[in-house]
């Protein structure tokens, strides 16, 4: 009979120590691994990204006691941001259940080089069940009685903030601010809700040498007026062997073993009862497995340079930087001034106001934009003077000079023999092209006047009266084309597979720059190589025109290899307008592949 009131007696205060343990966070006897559910300021504050499944066992000695069941951690996003979560069951003595889960924020701001303080918050969702009907109490008509089934969803929140620093951590945070009521049931339904829990949760990290570590623990909570503190030591063996000992006031003495390999974690606590309960309630087990990969949160930074960027982040902490590059400055590789962000032709040295790019001929249109990249022009003739101007080629197609349209629409050309042969080609803007068009040659023996009339393939070519056949050829150079292993040869066929110009002009597109720019280094590393540009059109708009514009595409590719360092006497350009076509002009795939700059690196 004696024993039965002391069972009783028992079963009522786990009734009402159920109901009050209902209205709090989840007890754990390994809470300094749960850290990011008493504070949510600690979410994301460590050096690796923990991921832990718990299971506890409360009680194991009585029938039907309380067992809980978690998955959670935290993540961080990076030094100064952080997120994690838990979801749990806990299942309190039979009566009540909660399953749900939380979900945390923190931020972490650097102080200085000492630490970070953090500041976080967790929104909790609770789903309470209570299955009363199996409750046998002791006064049937006590109003904390509740009766019946009962099942409600809630929702609270949790704000914590934390000092972490030199291995000291102190936190302090408010669980269940909004003290959401669990249940409408009963007398009494004011004290069926969460209530608020504040804690104090700190730890240091004491090391005596590379083999062992020190970390004594301390956690005091309150609810309401009823406080409860949590003392803990740590010992760390060669960051692999966990052994520690902790007391709970009025509650336990727990002995804990952990050991970690490989980033697991496995951890095993044992709760024996301090007060007369334990000779009837058994004793409490707890076993927690982790995953704790290597992550980004908890690295004290310096920053050397005062950029704004921690050390920990800065790829150049010698040298100032924006965040943007990572701390690193900007390079200047052409060494003009201009950052190579801000540059729109980092490799060559150019002016402010055209963005880092050249201008030889001053008119304002930077050279690989300009058709015309030695006379002054207009954008809107794509950087050629609006007047007339004949290039006067050699029988090898190389330019000997060019001339401007004199005043009375005629063409004087000084220095060249009237006796050797050349072309000329016409580069006008006039609506109606001229034919026939009047040249002057003058040299030591004098001024010849000729009549030029333009033929089928695009040329001008010079009306002579008998016995003024041209009698001097230049020489043709013999050449030897270079025999290409199969890496050189894929970076030449990328580098004019990709050739783009802009529609109907002779200006590269930027989309190309990086193929061509392989071409320089092939060329930079054999030095004896030359470069032979041949340019090529298809057959739509008039020859003259498509002649000049495979000439200047040629140039083009020639100008920007001369940019970037190549030599002009190791380049040699040829075009042919219009007249060696590769395919039919009948298809627009035909043309598209007439359209085009043949390159042969030669010896």
């Amino acid at each position: 009979m004696k024993n039965s009131i002391k069972i009783g007696t028992l079963l009522l205060g786990l009734i009402i120590t159920t109901t009050v343990s209902s209205q709090q966070t989840s007890l754990y006897s390994q809470y300094f691994l749960q850290e990011h559910i008493i504070n949510p300021a600690t979410t994301g504050s460590r050096t690796y990204n923990p991921l832990y499944l718990s299971y506890r066992n409360q009680w194991s000695g009585f029938n039907g006691g309380p067992e809980t069941v978690s998955i959670g951690g935290h993540y961080a996003l990076d030094r100064k941001n952080g997120i994690g979560g838990m979801l749990f069951n806990d299942a309190q003595g039979g009566a009540y259940t909660q399953t749900g889960g939380q979900l945390n924020y923190a931020h972490h701001h650097q102080i200085k080089e000492k630490g970070f303080l953090s500041f976080g918050a967790g929104v909790l969702f609770d789903q309470f069940r209570g299955d009363y009907t199996s409750l046998l109490a002791l006064d049937a008509n006590d109003p904390a009685i509740q009766v019946g089934n009962e099942s409600k969803l809630v929702t609270d929140i949790s704000t914590g903030v934390q000092l972490n620093m030199s291995g000291l951590r102190l936190g302090v945070s408010a669980l269940n601010l909004l003290e959401a009521g669990i249940s409408d049931n009963g007398a009494l339904p004011e004290d069926n809700r969460l209530k608020r829990q504040f804690n104090l949760l700190t730890s240091y990290r004491a090391e005596f040498d590379s083999s062992f570590t020190l970390e004594p623990i301390l956690m005091y909570r309150t609810i309401g007026s009823t406080g409860q503190l949590d003392a803990t030591v740590l010992g760390h063996i060669s960051d692999k062997i966990i052994l520690g000992l902790s007391y709970r006031s009025g509650a336990a003495l727990t002995g804990i073993a952990g050991l970690t390999f490989n980033n697991f974690l496995i951890s095993y606590s044992y709760d024996m009862a301090t007060t007369s309960a334990q000779n009837y309630v058994g004793n409490t087990h707890e076993i927690v497995i982790g995953y704790r990969p290597n992550g980004k949160g908890g690295q004290v930074s310096g920053d050397k340079d005062l950029d704004g960027v921690a050390d920990a982040d800065d790829r150049c902490p010698e040298e100032a930087g924006p965040k943007e590059n990572n701390g690193c400055p900007y390079a200047d590789s052409d060494g003009d001034g201009i950052p190579d962000n801000i540059d729109k032709c980092p490799q060559l040295k150019g002016e402010p106001a055209l963005a880092g790019c050249p201008d030889r001929d001053k008119d304002g249109i930077p050279d690989l934009m300009d058709e015309c990249p030695d006379l002054a022009g207009s954008p809107k003739n794509g950087g050629c003077p609006e007047f007339s101007q004949l290039h006067v080629l050699d029988n090898k197609g190389r330019t000997v000079t060019v001339i401007k349209e004199a005043e009375n629409g005629e063409y004087v050309v000084n220095g060249i023999s009237h006796k050797s042969k050349y072309y000329f080609l016409l580069e006008t803007n006039k609506k109606e092209i001229p034919n026939p068009i009047y040249i002057t040659i003058v040299n030591e023996e004098g001024e010849h006047r000729y009549e030029a009339r333009l033929g089928e393939s695009g040329y001008y070519e010079l009306v002579k009266q008998p016995g003024e056949d041209n009698i001097e050829e230049v020489a043709e150079e013999e050449v030897v084309e270079v025999v290409l292993e199969e890496e050189q040869r894929k970076v030449v066929d990328e580098a004019f597979g990709a050739l783009e110009f802009e529609n109907g002009k002779s200006i590269i597109k930027e989309s190309s720059y990086p193929s061509l720019l392989e071409l320089v280094k092939l060329l930079e590393n054999n030095a004896d190589w030359k470069a032979s540009f041949t340019g090529h059109t298809d057959n739509v708009g008039e020859a003259m025109f498509n002649m000049l514009l495979s000439k200047k595409r040629a140039e083009a590719v020639k100008e920007f290899l001369n940019q970037f360092g190549v030599d002009d006497n190791r380049i040699v350009v040829d075009f042919y307008g219009e007249t060696k076509p590769i395919s039919t002009n009948d298809t627009e795939e035909g043309r598209s592949r007439n359209r085009r700059v043949d390159m042969v690196l030669i010896h």
